[in-house]
C-alpha cells in the first residue's frame, strides 16, 4: 500500500493548487486571522480486514416520541455469485450492554453493495438532554451461510454505532430540544492548540476544550469550516454538549472544474462519518461565502444533503452572507479576487443594520482595503461637456475615520477628512467643471493616513 501525501501551494502540482482545494482559510504567505500552512494526515487510520460479507455502513435515526430507529446499512459482498445473508441487529444501553430489542432478516446480496432499511423499536426510550445525555448502541452482525457455521469460522462481520433518542428544532421563533424551549449558548472554536496547532501532542487539549465550554455552562459549540477530530465528538455525545460542525471546503474555496466534485467529497464525507452522533444538532455548508458558483451549488446540494440525513436543521451560511457581501439586502461592488476593498450600496427601501454599520434606504458604502488601498466610485464622461459634481459624505458606521477625495482624472478637486483633526462625521462638496468624453471623475475613501490622496490610488472603481 502506498499513500500519497500533497500539501497544495500556489503552484500546481499534479495539477492541484491550494485555493481549489477544500482548505478553510488557510494562506499563503501567512496573514492575521488566516490559517497556516498545514496538510497531512490529521487524524487516525485503520487499515481492517474483513470477510467477504462485511457492514460498509451503519446509520441510524431515533424518533424520540416513538421509540422506533430507523436504521439504515449498506452491506457490500464480496463473492462471485449471489447468496442469502443472516443480518442481526440488536440495541442495548451503550453502559450497559443487555440486549433490549432484536431483529433478524435474511436479505438476498448481490455481489457488491446490498442496501437494507428496516426498524427496531423499544418502549418508553431514555432520552438524551443536555443534563442526561443518555447513548445506546446499535449492532449489526452479517454473516453468509448458517449462523453457527459462521460464528465458528470467524466468517461474520459485526459494526455498532452509538446514537441519542433526542430532537433538536427551530420552532415558534425559539431553539427546542425535546420539545422544551432553550437558550443556544453556542461557542465557536478553530480547533487549535497551543502546541501541535490541529494535530495536538496530547489528545486531551481537544477533550479538555470541550469540558471547559460544558463547565462555563454553553450548551454548543462551533467547528468553523473544520470538521471535530472523531473522539472529540464521542465526548460531546458523553457530556451533553450540542455541536455545529462544517466540512473544509464550506469557506474560501475557489471556483474550479472540480469544485463540485470536491466540495461534495468534503461535506458528504462530514455527513456520513458522524451522522450518527447525537450531539450534531445542525450542519453547516459554507461560512461567509458571497453570492458566486460554490454559494449557488451549496444551495444546490439540499436535497442531496437530505438524503444523507433527514434528521437535522441545516445551516446554509454563516453571518447571513446568503447575498452578495454578507449582508441580506446590501449590494457590493468589489474585484473577484477580493473582498476589499468594496462598494456597498442598500438595494432593499428599509434600512439595514450590521456589523457595527447602518445602512439607509438606496446608500452607498466606501470599505478600504485591508492594506491601504482606497475604495472608489468613478463617474466616466460619455460626452464633452459641463457638469456639476456634488456629494454628501456622512460617517455611517461606528466612530469611522476616513480620508476623501474627489479626483478629475486623477487630479484633485477636493480633500478633507471625517473624525479627525476636529472635522466632524460629515463633509460636503460640490463643483461644475468642463469634462471631455472620456473624462473620470473618482469620489474616494482611504483609510485617513493622508489629507491628500495620489495621483493614482490603489482602488476599487466602479
Amino acid at each position: 500500500m502506498a499513500v500519497s501525501v500533497l500539501k497544495p501551494t500556489h503552484q500546481r502540482i499534479d495539477g492541484i493548487v491550494l485555493n481549489e482545494t477544500p482548505h478553510r482559510n488557510k494562506a499563503l504567505p501567512y496573514t492575521s486571522g488566516s490559517a497556516w500552512n498545514q496538510g497531512g494526515i490529521w487524524d487516525s487510520v485503520e487499515v481492517l480486514v474483513v470477510p467477504a460479507i462485511r457492514v460498509e455502513d451503519l446509520f441510524v435515526r431515533p424518533d424520540w416520541k416513538t421509540g422506533q430507529i430507523r436504521v439504515q446499512l449498506n452491506l457490500r459482498y464480496a463473492g462471485t455469485e449471489a447468496a442469502k445473508a443472516n443480518l442481526q441487529l440488536t440495541v442495548a444501553p451503550a453502559a450497559t450492554g443487555e440486549t433490549l430489542a432484536t431483529r433478524t432478516l435474511s436479505p438476498e446480496l448481490e455481489v457488491g453493495d446490498t442496501l437494507i432499511e428496516t426498524t427496531l423499536k423499544l418502549e418508553n426510550p431514555h432520552l438524551w438532554n443536555l443534563d442526561d445525555p443518555f447513548l445506546y448502541r446499535v449492532t449489526a452482525r452479517v454473516s453468509v451461510g448458517s449462523t453457527e457455521a459462521a460464528a465458528n469460522q470467524g466468517h461474520f462481520h459485526e459494526h455498532s454505532v452509538r446514537c441519542g433518542f433526542r430532537d433538536f428544532r427551530f420552532e415558534h421563533g425559539a431553539f427546542r430540544l425535546n420539545g422544551k424551549r432553550i437558550y443556544l449558548r453556542c461557542s465557536h472554536t478553530g480547533n487549535c492548540c497551543p502546541i501541535g496547532l490541529e494535530l495536538p501532542h496530547d489528545p486531551d487539549f481537544l477533550r479538555r476544550d470541550l469540558i471547559n465550554q460544558k463547565m462555563m455552562r454553553f450548551n454548543a459549540i462551533r467547528f468553523i469550516a473544520g470538521v471535530p477530530k472523531r473522539y472529540q465528538l464521542d465526548l460531546a455525545d458523553e457530556i451533553g454538549l450540542m455541536v455545529y460542525p462544517e466540512a473544509y471546503a464550506g469557506w474560501c474555496l475557489a471556483d474550479s472544474p472540480k469544485m463540485k466534485q470536491r466540495y461534495n467529497e468534503s461535506v458528504f464525507g462530514m455527513i456520513r462519518r458522524d451522522r450518527n452522533h447525537p450531539c450534531i444538532t445542525m450542519w453547516g455548508l459554507l461560512n461567509e461565502t458571497p453570492d458566486g458558483a460554490v454559494f449557488r451549488h451549496a444551495v444546490s446540494v439540499l436535497p442531496e444533503v437530505r438524503k444523507l440525513d433527514d434528521s437535522r436543521v441545516v445551516l446554509l451560511n454563516s453571518g447571513r452572507f446568503d447575498h452578495a457581501g454578507g449582508v441580506a439586502g446590501i449590494q457590493v461592488w468589489r474585484t473577484a479576487d477580493r473582498e476589499d476593498p468594496c462598494v456597498t450600496r442598500n438595494s432593499t427601501d428599509h434600512v439595514i443594520k450590521a456589523l457595527g454599520i447602518t445602512w439607509q434606504p438606496g446608500q452607498i458604502a466606501f470599505h478600504p482595503g485591508r492594506n491601504g488601498e482606497y475604495a472608489v466610485v468613478r463617474w466616466t464622461a460619455p460626452a464633452d461637456d459641463r457638469v456639476e459634481f456634488s456629494a454628501h459624505y456622512h460617517s455611517i458606521a461606528e466612530a469611522a475615520t476616513t480620508d476623501l477625495h474627489v479626483l478629475h482624472n486623477g487630479k484633485p478637486l477636493f480633500d478633507s477628512l471625517i473624525n479627525l483633526q476636529n472635522q466632524g462625521p460629515e463633509a460636503r462638496f460640490s463643483a461644475a467643471t468642463e469634462v471631455k468624453a472620456g473624462d473620470t471623475i473618482d469620489s474616494v475613501c482611504g483609510w485617513a493616513t493622508r489629507t491628500t490622496a495620489p495621483t493614482r490610488p490603489r482602488c476599487q472603481s466602479r
